[in-house]
């Protein structure tokens, strides 16, 4: 299944405190603090508290959450954690549906910014599992996931021009990136194969790409950001 290729090498090795492992300092940084698992880790949950209490992206996901009968303990649904160093997609933190948890890669997500991408992504992630009651063993769930998440958080107009396949047409370029990104990340930090993750993202693309819950728009903007989470009142989130 699915969820059987996260009990992988792939997984543990990538997230290794997901599974019970541990990231052990070294001497110098015992001896000094500097750059110790556990100074990030606090400087990590400090940039979680941040972006919950001042991005309107966060909180419109989180109050969408919370209406929908799934409210977010941070001491338990979002952690901070120690995972294999990079800066790939795979590298900044993930969903985990077996502990139903946001995990943040606190030695690669370095940044307010680079927590702030990784939480949304995930937290609507958390959206589909506990509120739509996707299967992550089901491809077909799994594609329509990472979908919404590309349409949602990945794909403005300069993301999209930083991606390989980009090119300056604009017409359908959005879709263009959506599809591209949802395949991309069905590979690299689900473990699919390519040729299951392009199929599933073909065949549900067009039904997840209407799908805006909760966010209700295609932000174009930090403005547009903040009407979304002005307007959330109206789908019955608070």
């Amino acid at each position: 299944s699915l969820l059987q290729e996260m009990a992988a090498p792939s997984y543990s090795d990538l997230y290794p405190e997901r599974r019970g492992g541990k990231v052990s300092p070294s001497v110098f940084q015992k001896a000094t603090g500097a750059g110790h698992p556990q100074s990030i880790k606090v400087q990590c949950e400090r940039a979680v508290v941040w972006n919950i209490e001042n991005m309107p992206m966060v909180k419109t996901l989180v109050s969408a959450l919370k209406a929908s009968g799934c409210p977010v303990d941070l001491s338990r649904d979002i952690q901070c954690e120690m995972c294999q160093p990079g800066n790939n997609i795979e590298h900044a933190g993930g969903y985990d549906p077996a502990l139903k948890q946001v995990f943040i890669c606190a030695n690669n997500a370095d940044s307010t910014g680079l927590v702030h991408g990784a939480l949304v992504r995930n937290l609507i992630q958390m959206f589909d599992a506990c509120v739509n009651k996707y299967d992550f063993q089901n491809a077909e769930h799994l594609a329509c996931t990472e979908i919404r998440k590309a349409n949602l958080a990945n794909c403005g107009y300069l993301v999209y021009l930083q991606n390989p396949w980009a090119s300056f047409k604009w017409k359908k370029a959005h879709a263009e990136c959506v599809r591209n990104t949802a395949v991309d990340y069905m590979i690299k930090t689900k473990f699919v194969k390519p040729d299951i993750a392009k199929s599933a993202v073909d065949k549900v693309f067009d039904k997840c790409y209407k799908d805006l819950e909760p966010v209700g728009r295609r932000a174009l903007d930090g403005i547009d950001l903040e009407r979304a989470d002005n307007e959330k009142f109206l789908f019955g989130y608070h």
